[in-house]
Formats: structure tokens, sequence, C-alpha cells
């Protein structure tokens, strides 16, 4: 995992990756989350039938949509922000010339509370966790998962630790968003 995410940190146009049916750990889940949070251009990812549990999947299932940060993390991402205005600003004012490359930097969102929350993988398309461990407790944290991605976001997730029932649940309350 080390060496795969290592190429994934620097490959900018990669949209689709699959890992399914690979013995991957969680500690290896733990390195790909922090490689999907670095690159900017996937937009499928599998790692299904690997036999992982809903915990050891969790740290990949925070790199996806809404997700609270505490108040450092706010003015790093706002510094970025600023980092890359200033850099747009530039690049309107040098018409013709060589325009510097403007970095992705996710999204910052305030709610009425005074709460903040990063915009992880906005333009993610689908995760395929299907085949691994996911019993009804990983229900309520895929159901967090899917409350915070927008409606772009599928994931796939047939399970034979889930009941018929609670399949049909998930489906029908997320609908063309799940795949089972």
């Amino acid at each position: 995992m080390p060496r795969i995410c290592e190429k994934l940190n620097e490959n900018t146009t990669l949209k689709c990756l699959d890992l399914s049916m690979n013995k991957i750990t969680g500690e290896g889940i733990k390195l790909l989350a922090a490689s999907v949070r670095k690159n900017v251009s996937l937009e499928l990812l599998g790692v299904g039938s690997m036999e992982l549990t809903i915990e050891e999947l969790e740290p990949l299932l925070l790199e996806f949509g809404k997700v609270g940060i505490s108040e450092e993390e706010v003015k790093d991402l706002e510094a970025k922000i600023a980092e890359r205005n200033t850099i747009v600003e530039k690049n309107k004012k040098a018409k013709g010339k060589k325009q510097e490359p403007v970095p992705i930097v996710n999204d910052l969102e305030k709610d009425d509370k005074g709460n903040y929350y990063e915009i992880r993988k906005p333009n993610f398309k689908q995760l395929n966790i299907g085949f691994n461990k996911l019993d009804e407790n990983a229900l309520e944290i895929l159901d967090r998962l899917m409350e915070r991605t927008s409606d772009k976001f599928i994931v796939t997730m047939p399970s034979k630790y889930l009941t018929k029932e609670q399949c049909t649940n998930f489906l029908a309350k997320y609908n063309a968003r799940v795949i089972s």
C-alpha cells in the first residue's frame, strides 16, 4: 500500500482505481484515505471484497462529503483558499502571459451554529465497499456518509452480512445513490 499510495499522491489524471479483492488491512485503508485526500482527480474507487469491517473502512469514508473540522483545520483551509484566490487574481492580470497553476482546494462551509465543515471530494462519483463485513451496525455509519455527500455520490454495498430487509430499506431511502 505505501507504494500505491505514493503514486496516487503524485497522480493528477487517474479517475478510477479498483483495489477490490486484494488483501488490504485496516492500516492500509488508513494510508489509502490519506492519499485519497491528496488526490484531486479520483472519481471512482473500489475497495470491495476485502473482508474489512466498517471500523476499518471508516477512515476512508471520512474523506467524502461535508466533514466537521477543528478551528486549526479551519485556519489552514482558509489560508489555502486565500492563496488560491490570490493566484486566480494574479492570473487574471497576467493576460497573455504564462499563468500560475491554480491549486485545487476544498470548500469551507459554516452552519447557523458557527460549526465549520470541509467539503471533501465534491466531484467524487462512486465508492465500492461491497462484500466487506458490513453488518447492521455499518448502516448507521453509511447513513451518515450518504447524508453528508452530494446527490451525485453513489455507493456500491452488496453484503452477505445484511438482511434483505436492511438492504431494501437503505435502498428505499437513498434510491438511485445505492447499488446493491
